[in-house]
């Protein structure tokens, strides 16, 4: 229990004279006592109760009634949870030998994975579902930690059908045998992870979400090997993973063998009617030191020349890190830039293009800045009828073809973030785009950094950002890094690069699939 006096005078520092009613402040106190929070977050909690219940969402003071609202939500919350820890607890993983077979949906139903998936959305005035405009910066604790502890209870599940686990083991617990432990990676430090600051957090089902510091055993395997350009296995802050081993008693896991991932289903094979052209670009459009969007006209030129059936193209469009955009040197809103820009030009190329438009968190003209994103909002008067707003993330079919999609650089945050420890080689020279496109499928996830870097993450829609199974086909990740594509565990993943660099043309990609053979290119602009 926190120390009384020190609690009501935190209280009264942060919500000033509406404590000045002793009732209310010992009501206030109690609350902090019962459910774990200190005064800071107790204050957050009031005023997203608040604005919850105000109509124009203002913030009013504390008072009695409105302490006793709070009180009844927190212990809502609370039941909620134990509710949540106590289905878990339900589905304990099946016996070994008896795990049920992985089945995904067939290619025909590969676009209805989720709701807000975009269905069909080259069919002319398709309905669009929306559902991923989610208010946001009124996230709380307790539903961070849930869907941080859900996604750990989610992995666990995997393993155990893949690897035929029956049990899993505590990572804290002093054993004689060796187990199966998961979990997720963090770091004890302020520091980039390396072998030394590496800790595995369990579940609070398994290990009541303990953390314990991991060492590696000096002949560590992996189980089912290396692949060809990897030589040892990688881990960042925030990645699911899974080890033998055991806990002899001095403080840590000792880490004897490493379990991958279970890969991600794949769907049926793409069939020779599947004959498709997809020109692929990533924003930023427009050179640093003008908004003329010389790129992007170039983009549209070859968009011309080349004719395909399909133009994807992702985020930032305005961007707010524009230098002019953020020290405010234009005369016109970023809405009339965006239309006259982008949509007029898309609107050009008439309905034998297709144009799917995924906004970026750095978007001027997007109402939602965080990640998961929902799809730009129609605030320009209409749609040219050859447009498709899509959210970021996205998971589409286009023309059979399964394609997921995201504007967020998630390949150059893992690149700043992940160690990988040394097992031997994979039989070829390391190739360190395809390990990093690895990372984004092994853990089915769009952004399996945590904490994120470089964007910001609504960490309690973290289910948005789940790639479920089937894999796509393609797998569009732009990043800062030169443009490439790589084949990896089937799946073709493609980095455009950016259609402008700071002060010259960028680069765009072309994936094409003709009787079900694709087919990926990158092009430079200039």
């Amino acid at each position: 229990m926190m120390d009384a006096s020190a609690l009501k005078n935190d209280l009264l520092e942060e919500l000033g004279d509406a404590l000045d009613n002793a009732e209310l402040l010992n009501d206030c106190a109690d609350m902090c006592n019962t459910y774990q929070l200190d005064a800071s977050t107790f204050r957050a909690e009031w005023e997203a109760y608040s604005m919850s219940k105000s109509k124009d969402y203002s913030i009013k003071d504390i008072d009695l009634d409105g302490a006793r609202g709070l009180r009844v939500q927190l212990a809502a919350e609370l039941a909620a949870a134990a509710a949540r820890v106590n289905a878990v607890r339900a589905r304990r993983p099946p016996p070994a030998g008896r795990a049920a077979p992985v089945a995904g949906p067939s290619r025909q139903q590969a676009a209805d994975v989720k709701p807000f998936y975009t269905a069909v959305p080259n069919i002319p005035n398709a309905p669009l579902v929306t559902e991923r405009r989610y208010r946001y910066a009124y996230e709380k604790t307790l539903e961070r930690s849930e869907e941080l502890d859900d996604r750990i209870d989610r992995f666990a599940e995997l393993v155990s059908e893949h690897y035929k686990i029956a049990e899993f083991g505590d990572p804290s617990a002093v054993t004689e045998e060796e187990v199966i432990v998961v979990g997720r990676i963090c770091c004890d430090a302020d520091a980039k992870l390396n072998e030394a600051s590496m800790l595995l957090e369990a579940s609070r089902v398994v290990a009541s979400g303990v953390r314990v510091p991991l060492k590696f055993a000096h002949d560590v395997t992996m189980r089912g090997g290396l692949v060809p350009g990897q030589t040892g296995a990688g881990f960042f802050p925030g990645a699911m993973a899974a080890f033998k081993g055991r806990n002899g008693g001095g403080g840590w896991f000792v880490v004897s063998e490493i379990l991958p991932p279970p890969p991600l289903e794949r769907g049926l094979p793409l069939g020779e009617g599947v004959n498709v052209s997809i020109c692929v670009a990533a924003g930023p459009y427009s050179y640093d030191h003008d908004l003329t969007f010389a790129p992007l006209k170039r983009l549209f030129e070859r968009v011309r020349e080349e004719k395909p059936t399909s133009l994807f193209l992702l985020g930032p469009f305005v961007d707010n890190n524009h230098p002019m955009i953020r020290d405010g040197d234009v005369d016109e809103h970023p809405h009339e830039i965006f239309r006259r820009e982008v949509l007029a030009r898309c609107a050009e190329l008439g309905s034998g293009t297709m144009v799917h438009i995924v906004p970026s968190v750095r978007d001027a003209v997007a109402e939602h800045s965080v990640f998961p994103q929902g799809d730009l909002r129609d605030v320009w008067g209409g749609l040219p009828p050859n447009v498709r707003m899509l959210p970021n993330p996205c998971v589409v079919s286009i023309g059979g073809l399964r394609i997921g999609a995201s504007s967020a650089d998630v390949l150059k945050a893992l690149s700043s973030e992940h160690f990988v420890k040394a097992l031997g080689t994979g039989g070829a020279a390391v190739d360190t785009y395809a390990n990093l496109c690895r990372y984004v499928l092994g853990q089915r996830s769009f952004y399996p950094l945590f904490p994120a870097g470089g964007v910001s993450v609504d960490v309690s829609h973290g289910g948005f950002l789940e790639i479920e199974a089937p894999a796509p086909d393609v797998l569009i990740l732009p990043s800062a890094f030169n443009a490439f594509h790589k084949e990896v565990d089937g799946c073709a993943v493609v980095n455009p690069s950016f259609c402008a660099k700071p002060a010259a043309m960028g680069s765009y990609a072309t994936v094409t699939c003709t009787k079900g053979v694709l087919t990926v290119t990158t092009s430079k602009l200039a």
